[in-house]
């Protein structure tokens, strides 16, 4: 058995190894990057800096999106997460990162290099380009670690949705008609 799934951090990290980590890191820094320097640019009179996101701060960041999740937040408001009054606020949002740092990750958060990706689209036809990389290793690090057993039940779910996307799917018999 391998050791790394003896803990949560372990596990984590056979699932979104570090080196991807690093790739979605420097990605999302020269996004930030750009969004800082236009700004900068439109705003010489108070120019902002923001520092680097590290492999570290990254896998936090996925952490925390991933327990907001948990406790179904994403139908629950950043601030709401992060409420000042103690009896509401939940401590492990706010012990791992500022409401600031957390939405300028959310604002500069890439996983590809958005200048070649028109091409790879074009060259490929895959819509999901943008993600492909990260959603297969992903997926093969699922094989590799997680052998199904006899008590495994599947069932279908389509989450509705009605916004803007190119591969959303149209079922009548779900009471969510569109969805992904």
């Amino acid at each position: 058995m391998d050791a790394r799934k003896d803990s949560i951090v372990g596990l984590f990290s056979l699932y979104l190894p570090p080196e991807r980590l690093d790739i979605i890191c420097r990605h999302t820094n020269v996004k930030g990057k750009q969004i800082l320097e236009l700004f900068n640019q439109q705003h010489p009179e108070k120019p902002k800096e923001c520092k680097d996101v590290d492999a570290q701060e990254m896998a936090a960041f996925i952490a925390l999106l991933i327990a907001a999740g948990k406790i179904h937040g994403n139908q629950t408001a950043i601030p709401e997460l992060r409420i000042s009054h103690p009896a509401f606020r939940n401590p492990f949002f706010t012990a791992i990162m500022s409401r600031s740092r957390f939405q300028l990750l959310c604002a500069f958060l890439r996983f590809d290099d958005k200048i070649t990706r028109c091409t790879r689209i074009e060259d490929s036809g895959d819509k999901l380009q943008a993600i492909r990389e990260v959603t297969d290793i992903f997926v093969k690090a699922c094989i590799q670690n997680y052998s199904p057993k006899e008590n495994l039940t599947l069932d279908e779910i389509l989450p509705a949705f009605r916004g803007k996307c190119p591969f959303i799917f149209y079922m009548k018999s779900n009471p969510g008609r569109y969805g992904i």
